[in-house]
């Protein structure tokens, strides 16, 4: 991890008075904006795909902040008054090597990730029970869905800087799939779908015969 230095960081949001119109929830590449993940940067001064750590939260550039402004970064909101709440800070601002991004885990390539709630869109006739498929409660940052043949139950898998634990499946999720689970339907469908590397931390042990 390298120190960058203290940076003069803001918050935006898809907002009007943020973006100049209406609506914005797309990068500035055409991905989907996400809360606590996507950060806008200036581009003489980071690249798209950076990994930065800030204040112990590792954000992505994935936008792009004007050159001429008096703010190098600008952290996404879901929501105005989050970002009006999170005001403008000075800030130690760290670049994650990607061999440090590696971590010990064990690459398992790039899988289609995909977001979901407990609402029944997502989740059909299971979502009034709130619980996954282990039987736990759905928590966020940390739930996410798999397919047991690819991936056992239970696994520790980091995508992005987060560690999930695999306590979920789903009918559609087969093959190199996941799905990351959201408090909110809003939320789970602002994630979209990408394409993302997979990095397995922990693997239960197999029962002995």
């Amino acid at each position: 991890m390298e120190y960058e230095g203290e940076f003069s960081i803001a918050a935006y949001c898809g907002c009007k008075l943020c973006c100049g119109s209406g609506n914005k929830v797309q990068t500035y590449f055409g991905t989907q904006l996400t809360p606590g993940h996507s950060i806008a940067a200036d581009f003489q001064l980071f690249s798209p795909g950076d990994r930065l750590q800030i204040e112990g939260t590792c954000y992505t550039v994935e936008d792009r902040a004007r050159s001429n402004s008096s703010v190098s970064l600008l952290v996404y909101f879901d929501s105005h008054s989050e970002a009006i709440e999170f005001g403008r800070k000075t800030l130690s601002v760290y670049r994650i090597c990607e061999e440090e991004a590696v971590v010990e885990g064990e690459p398992l390539g790039t899988f289609t990730v995909t977001g979901y709630c407990r609402c029944r869109q997502c989740t059909g006739i299971y979502s009034e029970k709130n619980m996954t498929f282990t039987g736990m409660e759905p928590v966020p940052n940390q739930t996410i869905a798999a397919d047991p043949s690819m991936v056992p139950l239970n696994s520790k898998l980091l995508i992005n800087g987060i560690v999930y634990t695999v306590e979920d499946t789903g009918k559609n999720i087969t093959g190199r799939r996941l799905d990351i689970y959201f408090e909110s339907h809003e939320e789970a469908v602002t994630y979209g779908r990408r394409e993302e590397m997979v990095y397995l931390i922990e693997q239960p042990e197999q029962g002995g015969g």
